[in-house]
């Protein structure tokens, strides 16, 4: 079923798995300017009113990532899935995945940008929670719609 349009699944799969890259790389890339705990939520003023140990949301959100991505790579790559249920179980996917990214990169970047999780402000980080939210359309827009009928023998 699947498997008329390799470049269209091989780019849905490439895509669900990016969450759980760009986890990893920007972990490498910030550790050295992120303390021990990171920012995780604010009052209604915008002060930091907890934190989370920096560690333990790389690793939730990475293990998150990984699974769900898993998950929507398998899906797009499976010639045995129908369009339809394709679709929807790596739109599903790639919210997770999305979501995921979000729980790290917003606390982590805030934190990063301020220089300690006490000082961190969400300014225009929001906007990026809410993009996150999203990313399981960006990866639903490369499956293909339909199933290309069978050859015929």
């Amino acid at each position: 079923m699947g498997r008329v349009h390799p470049v269209r699944n091989a780019l849905a799969a490439l895509a669900s798995v990016i969450p759980a890259v760009a986890i990893a790389v920007t972990y490498s890339a910030w550790r050295g300017g992120l303390g021990a705990d990171v920012a995780f939520h604010w009052d209604a003023a915008g002060r930091v009113d907890g934190v989370i140990p920096t560690g333990a949301v790389f690793w939730l959100a990475q293990v998150i990532a990984i699974f769900s991505g898993g998950v929507g790579a398998i899906v797009s790559l499976s010639g045995r899935v129908s369009a339809r249920t394709k679709r929807s179980s790596v739109t599903w996917a790639g919210f997770f995945s999305g979501l995921a990214l979000a729980l790290w990169l917003v606390p982590a970047g805030v934190t990063y940008r301020a220089g300690s999780a006490e000082g961190a402000h969400l300014d225009g980080w929001l906007a990026l929670l809410a993009a996150f939210l999203l990313y399981g359309i960006v990866v639903r827009a490369f499956v293909p719609r339909d199933d290309a009928a069978a050859p015929s023998s």
